[in-house]
This record gives structure tokens, C-alpha cells and sequence, in this order.
């Protein structure tokens, strides 16, 4: 394919839109977003609604078109989402003299759409917008909907940020190298007159849309309304970086949400080891790297945290790189203890930060080590021993326990006897007494 030109782009997007049958002489075309993903295929996204001859109709419509050739030809449109545009008609002149939809503060508003692709998944690909909230009211929301099939068909929309009261408005989009999905947004959910807004970002983790939210700033935020349009955000190969506007100045901010990034998850467990005293036995478990950042040997290991640690090394690397999303089987064998008892041990992952200081993270994964008297019998007062060993109680002498429990079993034991000799001379009784007639009426003839 050739290199396009300025023209003949100008000319291509020109035929995609104004070809499509969807598009009338009433209707407007604005804000096409454009995305490349992994393996070539170009999107573009764009909203439809009324011409600029109505500001006063809310009803907009988002749409896509995808080219698998590199742009040389797109498919049909395909619909997105059905979007309501937020805010309310700003008076006449309020805003460069001209009547649209605004926010509170008069911040104009529109909705456009943004698209990412996953660099992990050549069919995946998300688009975002801001738009009325569902639930009714005027204010703004941002919501998602993601395709599974490079955009023919979509999912529902779903709102991105937490709060559903105050206006959230320009959001942006981006997917990392992990395919983490990124989005940044202002937000005014701090502000109860709905007026100062946040710079705010929220991620998801692999696999799932389930967005952890939090401010990209400190503080109370920024007010006024020569904000722009929209907001970018790009993303790294573990991370995203956000830009956006304050009052009067541009900030940057690295939003890789390091310390969000490190996730382990427990996928299987061996049974607690019932053993003798220096007998070895071997811990097995499986933990999945749930995270977005692969577990290096030089800063991530497996941390033994607990009193009872059977002489192990209490920092044991992981023994190679473990990618997200990837399993790995730790065998942890040692030497039980000499004396019976219950010990417990519990391990937790654990990675060294930049300050060079251990930082654990996921399940902890607890063991309860039982070291059985070496005869491999045990009498109650054994067992009792084992038990307040582990909750670590003093120790008495119970053998006034024994002689109770032996008392106890002498009794149980003479009262089946004597319920054995009762039952005996009832039986007795009633055989006598149904015998009686015939020994009487035998007397009797005789």
C-alpha cells in the first residue's frame, strides 16, 4: 500500500462517512477518532446527531467503521451506542455567542467517542465517551463498551467512574502492553456544587472491566470552563501517562499505578501435613500472576512470615521471570520439629521497591504443621498437649483428667451391667407370667 497522501486521506474518510445510508441532510458528523490495532486494522469511530441547527435535541448516535487493508477500504458503519448529551442549553451569548449544551460553569460538553485496541488481543478493542447519566438527572458520566470481534459487534455500555451524582465529562482512552485498559477523566465528584474538577484515572486489570478509580491530583481540583475539548492519555508497555489542563497551566502526571500493579492470586493448595517428629514433608501450592508486571528474581520472592519457620530462608526468589497471568508451583520442604505439636507458617509474595524496602502483596498462604507423638498413638492428654501448645498456653498437669475420664467409663461400664441383669430378670418375668395359664390349668386337671 502506498503512503496516503493529504488529499486522498481527505477524500477517503469524505467517502466513508458521506456514503453510508445512515447519514442524512439533517444529521451531523463529528469528532472521528481513529485507532490501529496490533495486527493492522484501522477504526474509525465518530458521533451523529442533529445538525448545529439543534442544540436542543439530545439524542446522539456513536459509530464505527473498520478496514482490514490498512485503509484502502472500510466496511459498513457499525451502530456502538445510542448516547443522550449532557448538560443544559447555555443562554444566548454565554458561551462565543452561540446556544449549545453545557455543564455547570458553564463548560461545553459534547460527546465524543475515543477508541483504544489491546496490543494482546488483535479482536478486542474499547471506546469511551462521556454522556448523560441513564439513571436521569442532566449530569455527565463516562461510559465503556468494548468489542470482542475488531468492532462488528459491541457490548452494552457501562459506566466507568463510581460516583453517578456530579458531572464527569472528557474522557480518554488507552491499553497497555499488559492490556490493562487506562481511562482519565475530570471529575467533580468532591465538590458538592458540582462545579471544581479532578483530574481522575481508573484501570482495570487483565482479564476483567472491574476499574479501580483514584484523583491524579491532590487537592481540591480546578475550576473555570476554557478547558478544551478533551483529555489524552497514552499508554506504556506497563502503564499510561495523562495529560491534562488546570486552571492556566499543563501538568503531566505518569499514571502507572505501580503500587496497584502487583497482584497474586491462589490457585491451589496442598492438604496441612499430619507427620512425625523429624519426619520431612513438602508444602505444595500454585500462585497465578494476576498483576501487570512481570515478577523479576532480582526484586520479587516468596516471604516466609512467621514465628515457625523450620530453619528456611525467610526470602526465596521467584527462580525465573513470571509473566502476568502466569502460574507458578512453589515446593516447600523441610524438616518437621522434634516435639508434637501444632505449628503454623504462613507465606506471602513480596517485591523490593525503589527504597529498597519489601513490600508483600496477594493471599497470604497459611499452614497448620501437626508433629504427632512419635508412637503414632495418642492419648487424650497428648492431644490436649498439641492444642494449648499451639495457642501457645501453659502446660498443666492433666492428669487428674485421665482418673476422671477412667472413673467416668468404670461407671458407664457397671451401669451395662446392671441395665444387662434388669433386662434379664424382665424377660424372665414375662415368660413366667405368659407360663403361668398353663401351669395353673395343668394343676388343676391333674
Amino acid at each position: 500500500m502506498t503512503s496516503p497522501t493529504k488529499s486522498n486521506m481527505h477524500s477517503t474518510l469524505i467517502a466513508m462517512v458521506e456514503s453510508d445510508s445512515s447519514i442524512d441532510s439533517d444529521k451531523g458528523v463529528q469528532a472521528a477518532n481513529i485507532a490501529v490495532g496490533p495486527t493492522g486494522d484501522v477504526y474509525v469511530a465518530w458521533v451523529e446527531g442533529p445538525s448545529g441547527e439543534h442544540p436542543e435535541v439530545v439524542e446522539r448516535t456513536l459509530f464505527i467503521r473498520h478496514s482490514s487493508d490498512g485503509g484502502d477500504s472500510f466496511g459498513s458503519a457499525i451502530k456502538i451506542a445510542d448516547v443522550g448529551n449532557p448538560g443544559v442549553l447555555a443562554t444566548e451569548g454565554s458561551h462565543c455567542g452561540e446556544l449549545r449544551r453545557v455543564l455547570n460553569g458553564g463548560i461545553r460538553i459534547s460527546t465524543f467517542p475515543f477508541i483504544a485496541t489491546d496490543p494482546t488481543n488483535p479482536n478486542r478493542l474499547y471506546v469511551v465517551w462521556n454522556g448523560a447519566n441513564k439513571s436521569g438527572g442532566g449530569d455527565s458520566e463516562i461510559y465503556l463498551a468494548f468489542s470482542n470481534d475488531k468492532g462488528s459487534t459491541w457490548s452494552s455500555s457501562m459506566p466507568v467512574n463510581n460516583d453517578s451524582t456530579n458531572d464527569q465529562f472528557m474522557p480518554g482512552i488507552a491499553v497497555d502492553g499488559q492490556g490493562v485498559v487506562f481511562v482519565e477523566w475530570y471529575d467533580r465528584n468532591s465538590d458538592p456544587a458540582n462545579l471544581r474538577f479532578v483530574p481522575t484515572g481508573a484501570f482495570s486489570h487483565p482479564g476483567n472491566l472491574i476499574f479501580e478509580q483514584e484523583s491524579l491530583v491532590a487537592g481540591e481540583g480546578f475550576s473555570g470552563r476554557a478547558v478544551g475539548d478533551y483529555l489524552q492519555i497514552a499508554a506504556f508497555p506497563e502503564g499510561a501517562a495523562a495529560v491534562w489542563v488546570g486552571d492556566s497551566d499543563s501538568h503531566l502526571s505518569i499514571a502507572r499505578y505501580l503500587e496497584n500493579s502487583y497482584s497474586a492470586f491462589l490457585v491451589s493448595q496442598s492438604e496441612y501435613p499430619i507427620v512425625n517428629p523429624s519426619e520431612t514433608t513438602t508444602l505444595t501450592f500454585t500462585l497465578r500472576n494476576d498483576g501487570t508486571v512481570t515478577w523479576e528474581p532480582e526484586s520479587f520472592a516468596l516471604i516466609l512470615n512467621a514465628k515457625d519457620n523450620f530453619g528456611l530462608a525467610t526470602w526465596q526468589p521467584v527462580p525465573s521471570p513470571i509473566s502476568p497471568n502466569q502460574d507458578i508451583t512453589w515446593n516447600v520442604s523441610f524438616r518437621a520439629p522434634q516435639e508434637p505439636g501444632i505449628y503454623d507458617t504462613h507465606w506471602q509474595m513480596s517485591r523490593q521497591n525503589d527504597t529498597e524496602e519489601f513490600e508483600t502483596f496477594g493471599p497470604e498462604i497459611s499452614y497448620y504443621v501437626i508433629v504427632t507423638p512419635e508412637d503414632g498413638s495418642s492419648s487424650l492428654n497428648d492431644w490436649l498437649r498439641l492444642i494449648l501448645g499451639y495457642l501457645r498456653l501453659e502446660i498443666p498437669d492433666w492428669g487428674f483428667l485421665e482418673d476422671w475420664l477412667q472413673q467416668i467409663e468404670s461407671l458407664i461400664q457397671k451401669g451395662i451391667e446392671f441395665f444387662l441383669q434388669l433386662a434379664i430378670g424382665i424377660c424372665f418375668i414375662i415368660v413366667f407370667i405368659i407360663a403361668l395359664p398353663f401351669i395353673i390349668s395343668t394343676i388343676t386337671n391333674s
